[in-house]
């Protein structure tokens, strides 16, 4: 094998590839598979949840069967490089070749590489502009407890008008709508890390493909493929847990309470905050052995007093996305409380801290 590749454009390509590569229990599997392909060449990860692979333009003198390269390696050095790259390999060395440098690589045995698992179901293409956004604040939400697997994922359900994806980690929930048309028409539980790689490969994509068989399914773009397995079993009933009657909903400016957050955060114990809905007025409140912060926030729709704490943190988490008027829908102080906003609803459960 020998060809001439740009080094910018390999270390794009092995950038894409890196969260596929993180295996500790097969050696082989950290390495990057890298086959001769028309127009080029194709590399491949696979850590056997996810596979990623990607092609790029070389000018190939030779071809030869596919080689395996160890990827942080490969990545190390082509990091350092400029130019055109001259990349070939003999028997169980890969010799790299640039304006100045010359490299030599011990190779591992490619035919230990397992195959990745093929998709060849009918696709779906999708507007991954419109899409990413809902997946990106899902992610955040979603339980990183591998005890309870299923929580660890985002779960999608199709509707009649367009779809739904949902996440949770038992302290807050976070469900989004979407009016676009559903990219698999059952309910599909993603792990939240396989939408993480799916956000990071294609994040310079507008549109993507989607396809889905047994409990496989593959994002591509037209150069870039990623197979990963999803879920099995049953989602929680999510919609049970949201109330259908609230005592007060009160009209509050995002940004502004984003800050006030921010503003008493650092003088909190255990990250919690305590907000004190009083007539037209919001009050939070942190204390802890250091001493005590407060800031105040106009507000409209009060019905009565109430006190009641949260986690600060879950609590920006869940304003993060937002802007401009949001909603917060309450009942009593040992009841969840709803952040609206069009298409969005996100439950915290509060915390039990007195102040």
């Amino acid at each position: 094998m020998l060809f001439t590749v740009s080094s910018s454009d390999l270390h794009r390509a092995l950038a894409k590839l890196k969260p596929a590569t993180n295996n500790r229990e097969l050696e082989i599997l950290k390495s990057t598979l890298i086959e001769v392909k028309e127009g080029g060449i194709q590399l491949l990860a696979f850590n056997l949840s996810q596979g990623i692979s990607t092609r790029i333009g070389a000018d190939v003198r030779e071809g030869g069967e596919a080689i395996a390269v160890p990827h942080s390696i490969l990545s190390s050095i082509v990091t350092n490089l400029e130019g055109d790259l001259e990349i070939g390999s003999t028997d169980s060395l890969l010799h790299i070749k640039s304006d100045r440098s010359n490299f030599k690589i011990s190779l591992p045995d490619a035919r230990e590489y397992p195959a990745i698992p093929v998709v060849e179901t009918p696709v779906t293409e999708f507007n991954f502009a419109e899409i990413g956004d809902l997946f990106r604040d899902c992610t955040e939400v979603a339980a990183d407890d591998l005890s309870r697997q299923i929580l660890t994922g985002v779960c999608l359900t199709p509707r009649e008008d367009g779809f739904e994806v949902a996440a949770t980690d038992s302290h807050r929930l976070l469900v989004r709508n979407s009016f676009v048309s559903a990219i698999s028409e059952s309910q599909v539980i993603f792990p939240a890390d396989l939408l993480t790689t799916v956000l990071t490969t294609f994040k310079d994509e507008e549109s993507l493909n989607f396809a889905a068989s047994n409990n496989l399914v593959r994002f591509s773009s037209n150069a870039t493929s990623l197979i990963g397995r999803v879920l099995e079993g049953s989602y929680p009933k999510y919609n049970a847990l949201i109330p259908n009657k609230f005592q007060q909903e009160i009209a509050i400016d995002a940004e502004r309470l984003r800050t006030g957050i921010k503003t008493v955060n650092p003088l909190s114990s255990n990250k919690t905050v305590k907000l004190s809905i009083l007539q037209g007025s919001l009050h939070l409140l942190s204390m802890s052995e250091i001493g005590e912060a407060r800031t105040e926030i106009p507000i409209t729709g009060y019905t009565q007093n109430l006190d009641i704490a949260f986690n600060a943190d879950y609590l920006l988490d869940a304003l993060k996305p937002l802007k401009g008027e949001v909603t917060l829908k309450l009942n009593q102080n040992n009841s969840p409380m709803l952040v609206c906003s069009d298409n969005y609803t996100h439950l915290l459960m509060p915390t039990q801290k007195d102040f």
